[in-house]
């Protein structure tokens, strides 16, 4: 299932979490098409995106993790992680959430596992209406 706008709007009771996954195969220097999550119009909702893993029986050092939150950018390589393990971290949103893996070297590689969830939340301050 890919975890788009709509997949949020039907969500019924909060905190809901949306497990998702893909195996992608990414071309030399690219990312990954379509992105894993590219989430952008979702207010008066949060969203937090955690319990990322990225399989490394791929070369690690070549696959990079890309995020984008609200108006914040982090790239982080998959080897700093554990592999295929659920990270400790997660990233809060409130209008943008994205992220996709990006492929280093100069070959493409193929078949390359990852696990996230996406927490889906009411904003604090829609409760005082």
């Amino acid at each position: 299932m890919t975890i788009n706008e709509a997949t949020i709007k039907r969500v019924l009771y909060y905190p809901e979490q949306l497990p998702d996954g893909a195996l992608p195969d990414i071309l030399a220097t690219s990312e990954a098409s379509p992105a894993m999550l590219d989430l952008r119009q979702f207010p008066p909702l949060l969203v937090r995106l955690s319990e990322v893993a990225v399989d490394q029986t791929a070369p690690h050092d070549i696959v990079e993790m890309r995020f984008k939150v609200d108006d914040k950018t982090l790239n982080v390589l998959a080897g700093s992680m554990f592999d295929l393990l659920a990270n400790n971290f997660s990233l809060l949103a409130k209008s943008r959430i994205y992220y996709n893996l990006y492929n280093t070297s100069a070959s493409n590689i193929t078949d390359v596992k990852t696990f996230f969830s996406l927490w889906v939340k009411i904003h604090p301050a829609t409760w005082l209406k």
